[in-house]
């Protein structure tokens, strides 16, 4: 779902809300939860729990991939092939974090709230 938010209004520490809003994705969960903690705009808060969100459970699943392929990495039949999946998992999830940093933070930035799949129905609530 999109909605575009054409109002340039302050948003957090004097910043326009538009430019607040793509701050938030800049650090991830970090950046996500001290824009989370000052910011009073809605439009912006929105942008910083699903910076806070969408990171941590890419995080998450990053180190649930990485326990399954080191557990899984010492079965004689398919240990490396778990290997081999254990050692692209930083470059994988770092290029889909970077992917999703760059689309969320430049619709963030163009007035848009642009809601992920399934992290964005439940932190607009």
């Amino acid at each position: 779902m999109v909605v575009v938010v054409n109002d340039v209004t302050a948003g957090w520490a004097g910043l326009d809300r538009n430019t607040a809003a793509a701050l938030s994705y800049l650090l991830g969960a970090v950046s996500g939860l001290v824009v989370l903690a000052t910011a009073p705009d809605d439009y912006v808060r929105f942008h910083a729990r699903q910076s806070a969100a969408a990171s941590g459970a890419l995080f998450g699943l990053y180190l649930l991939a990485g326990i399954a392929a080191a557990l899984l990495g010492g079965v004689p039949v398919v240990g490396p092939a778990f290997a081999a999946v254990e050692a692209a998992l930083p470059v994988a999830f770092g290029l889909a974090w970077g992917g999703l940093w760059l689309v969320l933070s430049r619709a963030a930035y163009r007035g848009r709230r642009l809601a992920l799949p399934v992290v964005g129905p439940l932190v607009a609530r």
